[in-house]
């Protein structure tokens, strides 16, 4: 019979170390567009695509998710990354904070913002220009859980997201464990439906201290002039918006192999 102990523990900090400080390398070219107008300085966002990446812990013990937004310009050339030099500003859910600044390491403007309301963003060309806004509505907490078994199957069950305007974000469920010589993750496809259950077929192999993860993706993305009633305001005064949602919790397990 197995037996598997459960230590419902969320280990924050390892998964923060896993998941979110991976060192990044920039691969885009760093530019300033030039400023073309004395009447109204600063890049305009038609002339903006603009990606904003949310990586949200759900087991952070300050229950912040970090965002990143990497703006390109249409009028530099392909496979750049904006470093706003003529009064641009941009900000995040509005904390207090004042405006981003670059992050040379991670050719964006990055921050991390939470742990209520959606993830809003703005950039503003100007002092006299209306902000520019990207939203992305914050979705439910997944809350891991499992349904006891001695068997070799372990069935995990978690909240699946019920904002409507988030749409369909398929989910991805690891298991992992130390065995004999190195560690085994036994992974899910890619892209399950977001239902609030799954079931690891086989979990036979895994042993000692482990986590289970569970990851849902959503994503949104339109280019000028398409209505966007998530990711930004309708339509987008941006020439492309495209967003990348992550959120992520743990289980702690400690993993027991079959008794003799």
């Amino acid at each position: 019979m197995r037996l598997i102990l459960i230590g419902i523990v969320f280990a924050a900090g390892f998964l923060a170390s896993v998941f979110f400080l991976r060192p990044t390398t920039p691969s885009c070219l760093v530019v300033s567009p030039p400023d073309t107008s004395t009447s109204s300085p600063g890049a305009s966002p038609s002339t903006l695509s603009v990606t904003m990446t949310i990586n949200e812990d759900q087991t952070a013990s300050d229950g912040k998710g970090s965002v990143r937004l990497q703006f390109s310009s249409i009028d530099v050339g392909s496979n750049n990354c904006v470093n706003f030099s003529h009064g641009e500003t941009v900000t995040c859910n509005n904390d207090g904070s004042g405006p981003l600044q670059f992050d040379t390491n991670k050719s964006a403007y990055a921050t991390r913002v939470g742990p209520t309301g959606d993830y809003t963003c703005t950039y503003q060309q100007n002092s006299r220009s209306t902000p520019v806004l990207i939203t992305m509505p914050r979705g439910t907490l997944l809350r891991p859980q499992f349904l006891p078994s001695n068997q070799s199957r372990l069935t995990v069950t978690y909240d699946p997201n019920s904002d409507p305007r988030l749409g369909k974000c398929p989910v991805e469920i690891d298991a992992n464990g130390p065995q004999t010589i190195g560690s085994q993750t036994i992974s899910s496809a890619p892209n399950l439906p977001d239902n609030g259950q799954y079931t690891i077929p086989d979990i036979s192999g895994l042993s000692g201290q482990g986590t289970i993860v569970i990851t849902r993706t959503c994503r949104s993305s339109a280019q000028h002039p398409q209505p966007t009633p998530c990711v930004c305001q309708t339509p987008t005064q941006f020439e492309s918006v495209t967003v990348i949602y992550k959120t992520t919790a743990m289980l702690a397990m400690t993993w027991n192999p079959e008794d003799p």
